[in-house]
């Protein structure tokens, strides 16, 4: 037999999920912000570095691949700031998720 207790657990532990969820998504935006702005550093940094001498150039090349990582990671939370917007557009119709978010 379930408890009224375990009855109510449920629920509940969805609610907190949710909650949870959209404090997640909140931060979705300055991570694409603070990615945009390090995109952008290495972009200054490798013409910095281009004028290097030959024995820097590993320095360069690593910059270069920090560089790469950092535009797939640009294209990818661009992409999940799409999927973002319509779950955020899903959660926004619980009743108790915060519309602050």
């Amino acid at each position: 037999m379930i408890s009224l207790r375990d009855g109510l657990g449920v629920p509940m532990k969805a609610v907190s999920e949710g909650r949870a969820a959209a404090r997640a998504l909140r931060g979705v935006p300055a991570l694409m912000s603070s990615v945009a702005g390090l995109h952008a550093e290495l972009a200054g940094l490798r013409a910095d570095l281009a004028g290097m001498p030959a024995d820097s150039r590993r320095l360069a090349d690593d910059v270069e691949v920090v560089h790469g990582d950092l535009t797939a990671m640009k294209a990818d939370l661009a992409e999940t700031a799409g999927q973002v917007d319509g779950l955020r557009t899903d959660l926004s119709g619980l009743p108790f998720v915060s519309r602050s978010y």
